[in-house]
């Protein structure tokens, strides 16, 4: 019996022995494998941003928009190939937004300056100091990746470093997130890039344009503006949680917790209230009344100047959009206040997106009339009005143009925005029951 016991702990020794050397190929493999990958991505991503910093180099000596096309391509597709390989590094939770941020930039605004060439765009003297810039960043950072991806070797800390990524604490200590959090603050003073596109930096971090130049204002301050947008006694109001963002707001309650209302931290501006407040049981005035009674909300409460653009009324409630207008019509400086139908009462107020994008403009007469504009309208539409508005574009920038509303064959409204320097379509909607589109 002692015999068979002795043989069965002899052969668990074997088979734990056996056991833990595979165990050890498996980590080493697994560390090589590893390593080759990390190194590998990081001699690629050196190349791909060396290409860029090229690319970005000869852009700015081109003359001809298929050579000139031919290099942001080359630009866009690089970008593209640096952020793969860094898709490929075990990153894990380091962040990497600022390198992720400028290749977009880079790769996007490349893409679109080349597709404005060939259509006959010229280049900027902005265009290039913004192409020298990219070039400098990439060329800066394909020498450090070559530097780390040397040092890495020199000093022999992939073995240690591989270890830790793969059995460790997810290596956050490691030289390797060391380096890759290096390469990040490398581009943290990264000049912001601004243009028509989806990654532009206003887009991406966007900001405030009303709070830009406000001062602070303190509690009190903010609770007498609150008080006023309430029609109220300060004493009435009870400070709770701030919102912060990129409207940082004090914010205030009334009325046992039945009305709730936000000021901004700088300059003191409202923001919003909301009442809650049963369903009106019937409508006792009309929309145009409850139009009437938000106009004059809105200018008792620093907001003149304001025409409705939309209204939709729902369960006895009338919610009213209103644009900044003048001699042009400011699409995004808009507000939205909610009457109640019964009595007029003025239960909801969000003045967000005017505090977002309101500002002083100064705008140019336009090159083209509306006459002229009419002119270039489709054949199947009939004019019924037209006004100088602004359009959005996809960065946020304004463009000044005709906005034609028309009635289609079909009896359908159409609105259309053509441009009003160059008579260029900007934009068509279609407008029924539903809304506009």
């Amino acid at each position: 019996m002692l015999v068979i016991t002795a043989s069965f702990v002899t052969a668990a020794m074997v088979v734990l022995a056996v056991w833990g050397i595979m165990q050890y190929r498996d980590s080493v493999r697994y560390r090589r494998q590893l390593r080759y990958s990390c190194e590998q991505s990081l001699y690629e991503l050196s190349l791909h941003l060396e290409e860029m910093n090229l690319a970005f180099r000869k852009s700015a000596y081109s003359s001809t928009p298929e050579g000139f096309g031919t290099l942001a391509a080359r630009i866009y597709e690089s970008g593209g190939y640096a952020k793969a390989c860094i898709t490929q590094m075990p990153t894990g939770s380091i962040n990497l937004d600022n390198t992720y941020r400028y290749l977009s930039q880079s790769s996007e605004y490349m893409e679109l300056l080349g597709k404005n060439v060939a259509s006959g765009y010229e280049l900027t003297e902005k265009d290039r100091t913004n192409m020298k810039n990219l070039a400098e960043t990439a060329s800066l950072l394909s020498a450090r990746v070559s530097e780390i991806r040397d040092g890495m070797n020199d000093g022999g800390t992939w073995e240690s470093d591989s270890h830790e990524i793969l059995y460790g604490d997810g290596g956050e200590d490691t030289d390797f997130y060391g380096y890759m959090t290096e390469i990040d603050e490398l581009l943290s003073s990264h000049e912001s890039l601004i243009y028509e596109g989806n990654y532009s930096e206003n887009i991406i971090n966007p900001t405030a344009a009303m709070l830009e130049n406000a001062d602070e204002v303190d509690e009190d301050e903010a609770r007498r503006q609150a008080a006023e947008l309430l029609d109220c006694d300060k004493s009435a109001l009870t400070r709770v949680a701030d919102e912060n963002g990129v409207i940082s707001s004090y914010a205030f309650t009334a009325e046992d917790g039945t009305v709730y209302v936000t000021v901004t931290k700088k300059g003191g501006f409202p923001v919003y209230f909301i009442k809650d407040t049963a369903f009106p049981e019937e409508n006792v005035i009309s929309a145009d009344a409850a139009s009437q009674k938000a106009l004059a909300f809105l200018s008792k409460n620093g907001l003149g100047d304001m025409t409705e653009i939309e209204r939709t009324t729902a369960d006895g409630i009338c919610t009213l959009t209103f644009a900044k207008s003048g001699r042009v019509l400011v699409y995004s400086d808009t507000a939205k206040v909610s009457v109640s139908l019964d009595d007029g009462e003025i239960i909801g107020f969000d003045a967000r997106q005017y505090i977002m994008n309101h500002e002083t403009r100064e705008f140019d007469e336009p090159k083209y009339t509306g006459e002229e504009a009419a002119k270039v309208l489709s054949d199947s539409l009939r004019l019924k009005s037209l006004r100088l508005t602004t359009v959005p574009t996809v960065a946020l920038a304004e463009k000044v143009c005709w906005e034609m509303t028309c009635t289609a064959e079909d009896g359908s409204t159409v609105i259309v925005y053509l441009g009003a320097d160059d008579l260029s379509e900007k934009l068509i909607l279609l407008k029924d029951e539903f809304g506009t589109k």
